[in-house]
């Protein structure tokens, strides 16, 4: 009986993932065509994606100058995602107020952005 209880929530479980319309294991890989600062990277898609977890300072934009150590972030960011594969994972949010993708992004070799 108790099998029983335990099957129908594993079911209800699983069925409400496929029912959200996201999947399950939301792993994807893209490829990082452009770094456009510390926490934000461009895919080839087009997508601008912005790393959960991370703030890193700013660089120059619009009329904001940059913060300390804002383009050494950039140039760190480069090295390591710049022209190489990465695997995204999504939370709730998607989206942030400009429109950018929030992801959790880890490198080919498993290690999450926020970890390094």
């Amino acid at each position: 009986m108790i099998v029983r209880y335990y099957l129908f929530y594993l079911f209800v479980f699983f069925l409400s993932f496929f029912l959200s319309g996201r999947p399950l294991f939301a792993h994807e890989w893209f490829h990082v065509k452009w770094v456009n600062d510390g926490d934000t990277i461009v895919l080839a898609d087009g997508r601008h994606v912005r790393y959960i977890g991370i703030n890193s300072p700013e660089i120059d934009h619009e009329n904001n100058k940059a913060e300390l150590f804002g383009y050494e972030a950039k140039k760190y960011n480069k090295t390591l995602v710049l022209s190489k594969m990465v695997r995204l994972e999504f939370d709730k949010e998607t989206h942030d107020r400009y429109g950018r993708t929030l992801a959790y992004v880890f490198l080919g070799n498993g290690e999450a952005m926020g970890c390094l």
